[in-house]
């Protein structure tokens, strides 16, 4: 071509991963779900019938009933209310968490995957990170930082870079290797041309796959964080802190730590489930 470089490699047909993510029920379900928990957060305001932070002593500790329906807590705050709400605030760590693991960690993947020379300090700063638990990397780096639902959100970012680095290295040695590669780079197109027309489409649906996947983590991560008080702070409606803050009244009254856990279970699955059905989808070997 003029421009020194050659149309970019297809992946699987978009409408053939279309149409095998549709036929999986599972994964539906789970889109579903996810989608469903994304509009109760858009319209907390609305459909939540109270005040999610209001404190009510005189109604506190209910049971689950026609006026509360998933009952109240210590301070008489109506438990529903305050789920509808976390959810704003649990999808959204997912999902900024996710980003910047994303953002970050193709990047650096794919300066080591093109870069020779950089390639061995980045593999060994990711080797350190991954030498390190996940959740108790996020434990030391909000430590550090100090508590609260921005540093935990940082934190778990921090986390999920390795794995998208490692994805994106590997995504870009066995790429840039391709006879559609070298024809570009012999027609004259820049390294930046070349990973933008060649590697960063056919990296691309791994990278979504492991996005999706890493939602689920994300989530749970910065629930155990809120869990054990350096994430969301009182009087934030969280599910982690939520089910922290009923863990003292777990016998008598196990409906507070209960259904925020449930909460957290539920899109942890869907997100699993819409992971899995995506990797199937695009999983190029299907077409064989």
């Amino acid at each position: 071509m003029a421009d020194g470089s050659l149309p970019a490699a297809s992946g699987p047909p978009r409408a053939d991963a279309w149409r095998r993510l549709r036929r999986d029920g599972t994964s539906m379900a789970g889109a579903g779900c996810l989608l469903a928990l994304v509009l109760v957060a858009c319209l907390a305001p609305v459909l939540a019938p109270y005040d999610p932070i209001k404190v009510a002593m005189r109604e506190r500790l209910q049971g689950p009933s026609a006026r509360h329906l998933l009952g109240t807590d210590q301070f008489g705050r109506d438990i529903l209310s305050r789920i509808m709400y976390g959810a704003r605030i649990s999808l959204a760590v997912g999902l900024i968490a996710v980003g910047i693991g994303l953002g970050v960690g193709a990047t650096l993947g794919l300066v080591a995957g093109f870069s020779r020379r950089l390639d061995y300090p980045i593999v060994a700063l990711m080797d350190v990170l991954l030498s390190f638990p996940q959740i108790l990397l996020a434990i030391a780096i909000v430590a550090a930082l100090g508590p609260g639902i921005f540093n935990a959100m940082i934190a778990v970012g921090i986390g999920a870079v390795p794995g998208f680095t490692r994805l994106a290295r590997s995504s870009m040695l066995s790429i840039r290797e391709r006879d559609y590669v070298e024809s570009a780079r012999a027609l004259g197109a820049t390294s930046a041309r070349i990973v933008a027309r060649h590697v960063l489409p056919n990296a691309l649906a791994p990278l979504i796959v492991v996005a999706t996947l890493s939602l689920a983590g994300a989530i749970l991560a910065a629930a155990i964080l809120s869990f054990l008080g350096l994430g969301a702070q009182p009087p934030m409606a969280e599910w982690g802190a939520m089910a922290a803050d009923g863990r003292g009244f777990i016998a008598q009254h196990p409906h507070i730590a209960t259904f925020p856990s449930l909460a957290i279970f539920v899109v942890v699955l869907a997100s699993n489930l819409l992971g899995d059905g995506l990797r199937d989808a695009l999983d190029p070997r299907l077409d064989e």
